[in-house]
């Protein structure tokens, strides 16, 4: 006779883990490899930084409205953007 509480086996099952993997995540340059990695001859490299030196600052609030058209500018006189190319002339 049972004792009125229904006791049910759960059989257990060995439950597999896959392993866990962590996602790789891009290397970022430190300041010292960036230093290490410079090639003062790579006038291309040079502008890149200093590009991307003026948007951080800029991102800060670090630049006036007027600074911050000034500095535009001189970017956009160096930097190509798509479509952008030299423009095709007309011969009349």
């Amino acid at each position: 006779m049972q004792d009125g509480t229904n006791k049910s086996t759960i059989e257990e099952t060995p439950i597999q883990q896959s392993p866990v993997t962590q996602p790789t995540q891009p290397h970022v340059q430190t300041v010292q490899e960036a230093l290490d990695a410079f090639n003062p001859d790579d006038k291309n490299k040079a502008l890149l930084i200093l590009v991307n030196a003026a948007k951080v600052a800029q991102s800060k609030g670090i630049f006036s409205l007027e600074e911050a058209e000034l500095i535009s500018r001189a970017i956009r006189a160096f930097v190509v953007l798509p479509g952008d190319g030299p423009k095709p002339t007309s011969q009349a």
